[in-house]
């Protein structure tokens, strides 16, 4: 896949696994994904054009249990409220330009 991803897969609130991973996706992760009340698995990883933050929206992903973005080119921090808001077996797969140390359920990979 390529481009984008789209902002409409925000509606589909039934999803419970995005393998998004390993493709050529460009531009920012959509907040409208912070909408998909049942993802248990989002995996962004290897697409080296995906740029920008994680969204403050994606702390609304309360059954969210493992989240990949190692290999792109998103930066910033990990919304904290990802990590506090009890996901226990969450595991966060970050690189090098994320800043992960005040977030208990990041683990680096690169």
């Amino acid at each position: 896949m390529t481009g984008s991803i789209p902002s409409e897969l925000g509606k589909c609130t039934r999803l419970k696994i995005f393998a998004g991973g390993n493709n050529n996706f460009t531009g920012t992760l959509p907040i409208e994904l912070g909408n998909l009340a049942n993802l248990v698995h989002l995996d962004l990883a290897i697409n080296i054009a995906l740029a920008g933050t994680v969204p403050q929206e994606y702390t609304k992903l309360e059954k969210l249990e493992i989240f990949e973005i190692w290999d792109t080119a998103i930066t910033g921090t990990i919304p904290s409220g990802i990590c506090e808001q009890g996901f226990d077996h969450t595991v966060i797969g970050v690189d090098e330009y994320i800043e992960y140390s005040s977030c208990s359920c990041c683990q680096l990979t690169y």
